[in-house]
């Protein structure tokens, strides 16, 4: 059996479904809870534990709360459970919430109601009223990150001890590029704080000020502040039609619900489709113990992708979750194994190539039944950088990279090899990445892939050029070729067709020369010969094939014989007997 990505369906009918959340296993004197907890959120107020053993199912109701509670997340340094309530209020549930305890019954405790803060918009008692939080996410630290409802990023003190006042603290500095913020996801290993607009996914520091600095507080990672697309690509040449949900996982990858799609960015910046056309009205994305994906809908309902080649499950050791966990990105990460949220996964080993190491790419494209299996993916390593690429795309995009990877096997008549890796150690990676946009557009047969590289930044249109042309992409290299032409003035004309002379760009070295930018310089280099200078200005005329130039110096220096040097003219004949006998020829009918 292949290799394949199942999605299930739970519909509870009337009632909605307001959030799923993972609690870990906590073995303490007074708790023991070995396994995982998953919970769910009704909209009547009922909690009941997520069976989803050989399907999926509400289990037994745990919890019964005074008023519906939604969008719920887990802390691990105070081992509770943080949601939304009614009334712009967030409220907390303590790690007694266990069903084999009688403390079942007690009420949550309410956290806020209408929490204030000093701020910049203040009401007349000087202080801002809470207008509620969403997109909550905790930091591991004692606080909670999350959104107010005029799209500012805020932080929830939610350690003892704290005053009232500071509480809740507002992240200055750090409104969305554009538009306004989606949602948020805080990355426990790493420290890093993610927010994401309809169109861009963005890093936001969160320690330090955020007044006017030399470094920005939001650093735009993938994606365009404006632009909606779906392509994928590194960085800012990938594009997104309508982000709605983040989520960590190991390797420094993040999952991206984007539209109906799933989507990945790994820890370079290069975003990859995983899944396309199963995530109708997505809410939010949870990971479930055993690594399967819980999908809340928008319209309430659960998604559950699953791995169906499930291997035996087996019981992994608990492991409580450290409260050393930082908030600030700038200090060493902590062990993967201490985020409750990225379990050991069959379905992340097939969505995410080498799920729990770093640096990696995301993984293949499949379809929403996964009839399709596992794409074939071939590492290219250009410069320090490693991409990983479907091969159908490479071979589809490139004739050099279809000749490098189906290799002929000897003594085996037809039969193929195929390659796993490619080197391009003198390569540009920011070039490559943005080739890599193109071929995966043109691949899928995509309209405007050539618009993706308009993209490409001047002072990267020589290395993405000359590249195109050593990987044998045709259409690319006729885009960049006519942009470098476009981009040529009177003072870069002569080194972009010494360039296009170099790398094998004939027509770009034709264009150049019939081009006003040329026609502008030799012009000045006509009106700035000398005596002194003249007869090796003819000669470089002579050798670059300027014929019309060669004519109008030869005439200034037969005007100006009896300044020219005889050293000169001994010079010319060495290096140029053709232009030598023919100024001799115009000075003898002077």
């Amino acid at each position: 059996m292949s290799k394949a990505v199942v999605i299930g369906k739970l519909d509870l009918g009337p009632r909605a479904i307001l959030g799923v959340v993972v609690r870990p296993p906590v073995q303490t004197i007074l708790i023991d809870r070995p396994e995982s907890q998953t919970l769910a959120f009704l909209d009547n107020g009922a909690v009941h534990e997520l069976q989803y053993k050989g399907g999926i199912a509400l289990g037994p109701q745990v919890k019964r709360l005074h008023r519906s509670g939604w969008d719920p997340v887990y802390d691990p340094a105070s081992k509770s459970v943080y949601y939304n309530t009614a009334h712009n209020a967030v409220a907390k549930l303590d790690s007694w919430m266990n069903s084999e305890w009688d403390v079942l019954a007690a009420p949550h405790r309410l956290l806020y109601k209408f929490a204030f803060s000093f701020a910049d918009d203040e009401d007349e008692d000087g202080k801002e009223e809470f207008t509620g939080l969403r997109s909550l996410s905790p930091d591991g630290d004692g606080g909670v990150w999350g959104l107010s409802s005029d799209g500012r990023i805020r932080r929830l003190q939610v350690g003892a001890g704290s005053k009232a006042s500071d509480k809740l603290a507002t992240l200055e500095g750090a409104r969305a590029p554009a538009g306004s913020w989606r949602c948020l996801a805080y990355d426990l290993p790493s420290g890093t704080l993610w927010a994401a607009t309809d169109t861009a996914v963005c890093r936001v520091r969160t320690e330090g000020s955020g007044g006017g600095g030399r470094r920005s507080r939001v650093e735009l990672v993938a994606g365009d502040r404006e632009d909606r697309g779906d392509v994928d690509g590194s960085g800012t040449a990938a594009r997104f039609k309508d982000i709605a949900a983040l989520l960590p996982v190991p390797g420094g990858r993040l999952l991206i619900a984007d539209g109906s799609d799933l989507r990945c960015m790994d820890a370079g910046g290069a975003v990859s489709t995983l899944l396309r056309g199963c995530l109708p009205h997505l809410w939010k994305l949870v990971l479930l113990p055993d690594g399967d994906l819980m999908v809340v809908t928008g319209r309430r309902k659960f998604l559950l992708i699953s791995y169906l080649d499930r291997p035996a499950a087996t019981k992994q050791p608990s492991k409580q979750p450290s409260k050393q966990l930082s908030k600030r990105p700038s200090k060493q990460p902590t062990q993967p194994s201490q985020n409750p949220a990225v379990p050991s996964s069959p379905l992340l080993s097939l969505l995410l190539e080498g799920a729990g190491g770093s640096g990696g790419s995301c993984a293949p494209v499949l379809t929403a039944s996964g009839a399709e299996g596992v794409t074939i993916r071939v590492t290219v390593r250009v410069g320090e950088r490693e991409f990983s690429v479907p091969r159908s795309v490479l071979v589809a995009g490139s004739e050099y990279f279809a000749a490098r990877l189906l290799v002929r096997a000897k003594g085996k008549g037809s039969a193929k090899t195929h390659v796993g890796e490619v080197t391009l150690p003198d390569a540009d990676p920011a070039a490559f990445a943005h080739l890599l946009s193109y071929m995966y557009r043109a691949s899928q047969g995509l309209s405007r892939a050539s618009a993706l590289l308009r993209a490409v930044p001047p002072a990267l249109l020589r290395p993405t050029a000359a590249l195109a042309g050593r990987l044998q992409l045709d259409g690319a290299v006729a885009v960049l070729t006519e942009r470098l032409a476009a981009a040529a003035t009177p003072a870069s004309v002569l080194s972009d067709l010494a360039w296009a002379d170099a790398n094998g760009f004939p027509a770009l070295a034709e264009q150049l020369r019939r081009g006003f930018p040329m026609a502008a310089e030799l012009e000045q280099r006509a009106a700035a010969a000398t005596p002194a200078t003249v007869l090796s200005d003819l000669v470089w005329a002579h050798d670059q094939g300027f014929p019309g130039l060669a004519e109008r110096l030869r005439a200034y220096a037969v005007a100006h014989r009896g300044d020219l040097e005889p050293s000169a003219l001994r010079r010319l004949v060495e290096a140029c007997p053709a232009q030598a006998a023919e100024l001799l020829a115009a000075l003898a009918k002077a």
